[in-house]
């Protein structure tokens, strides 16, 4: 709290942070032992390493991306001064939903496996249940895995589009630019308005959503490709490395901003 409140980072999203990176250490040794022992082999290292390097690359660039909308502002006489008439921006990120979907359709996707879990091995139910979940489980490995893996990818969609529904308000951005005299060039006020920017924030979010899918199903796919590396990619690629991209992305801005506020010059 103590974190979120100098404005230095999101307290909770940095304990994940840390959480995940005190694994890097194990992960080397896990990489080095496999080399030793001839799981992993020179090719799947860099692969792997590549990989990692990709995907940091593309959560960043997703995760920075905007789509600016302009804003013309009219112009208000007040006595001999004239103001505004000025154009601006409104900034739509590409990844407004950031990791929730993907937390929120994993949930769902294992549900099935969690409730197996609470019968005893070899039941009915336990057996009923198990073969259900093989089919949620993403696994590029079998023919059930990619049944799996779609559905993985149309919850991420599903979700996407429902987070950005409830942080987005149409309707009120439209009013709000109305009211202070500020329209979007080439779109009339009111009605006009509303479906434009529907129709911008839809085909946004379905890039967002489509950039989340890949993030995701990567940490599946390269075992499918690279046995050898799998665990170690398993521990921090996909959803693990959003994460810290995104509170590293976060935190950054957070403190620039600050340091702004405060006219630090250091």
């Amino acid at each position: 709290e103590q974190i979120s409140e100098k404005g230095i980072g999101n307290g909770m999203s940095l304990m994940i942070f840390a959480g995940i990176a005190i694994s890097f250490p194990s992960i080397v040794t896990m990489i080095n032992a496999s080399l030793i022992n001839g799981s992993l082999v020179w090719w799947q290292l860099i692969f792997i390493v590549t990989m990692l390097l990709a995907t940091v690359w593309l959560i960043v660039f997703f995760s920075t991306a905007q789509r600016r909308i302009p804003i013309q502002h009219m112009k208000r006489n007040y006595g001999t001064k004239s103001m505004g008439g000025q154009t601006s921006y409104l900034p739509i990120s590409v990844n407004m939903a950031n990791v929730m979907p993907i937390i929120f359709a994993i949930s769902l996707v294992y549900f099935p496996s969690q409730i197996a879990a609470l019968f005893p091995p070899g039941t009915a139910w336990s057996d009923t249940l198990t073969n259900i979940a093989s089919f949620f489980a993403p696994d590029f490995r079998s023919a059930k895995g990619y049944i799996g893996a779609l559905i993985y990818v149309g919850l991420i969609f599903g979700f996407t589009y429902v987070w950005i529904a409830m942080m987005y308000n149409v309707e009120d951005i439209a009013d709000n630019l109305k009211r202070s005299g500020s329209y979007i060039p080439g779109v009339r006020p009111g009605r006009q308005t509303i479906e434009f920017l529907n129709g911008v924030i839809s085909r946004v979010t379905f890039v967002g959503a489509s950039f989340l899918a890949v993030v995701a199903l990567t940490q599946y796919a390269v075992p499918a490709i690279s046995p050898g590396g799998s665990q170690a990619f398993g521990l921090i690629g996909g959803t693990s490395l959003l994460i810290l991209v995104s509170v590293a992305l976060e935190t950054m801005r957070q403190i620039e901003a600050n340091l702004l506020v405060k006219q630090y010059n250091g």
